[in-house]
């Protein structure tokens, strides 16, 4: 059986070359362990970003939801007024043949149609 001294000289000794591998190995987790936190900051900073423009984009959503409901509305009135209006054969006016027809681009321009329908409106009452 080894003697005291003979134990702690295997201790000194024998185990220095592990305590130099665990140093360097304490070493490069100490820098995987860095760079692995650079890489969350980062990931982190992505993600707020990506969130601020979802933000914004969902707003934009929600205004063009108001513009629908808005233009909901108004079919719906055009459609109201269509309905009350007698119409003669052969002489449907333009503004019922492009709500009929969902024609989004008219040939003429908006403003002798916005003209046409006030007068439509006006005569219709």
């Amino acid at each position: 059986m080894p003697t005291q001294e003979e134990r702690l000289n295997t201790l000194e000794y024998d185990l220095k070359p592990y305590k130099t591998e665990t140093i360097k190995d304490y070493g490069a987790m100490a820098i995987e362990m860095t760079i692995v936190k650079g890489l969350t900051e980062d990931a982190v900073k992505w993600l707020t970003s990506l969130k601020v423009q979802i933000e914004r984009v969902d707003t934009h959503l929600d205004a063009m939801d108001a513009h629908l409901t808005r233009l909901d509305r108004v079919e719906n009135l055009l459609a109201q007024i269509f309905a009350r209006r007698p119409e003669t054969p052969g002489n449907t006016s333009l503004s019922k043949q492009l709500f009929l027809q969902g024609n989004r681009k008219p040939p003429h321009s908006w403003d002798s149609i916005r003209h046409e329908l006030r007068n439509e409106i006006l005569m219709g009452e």
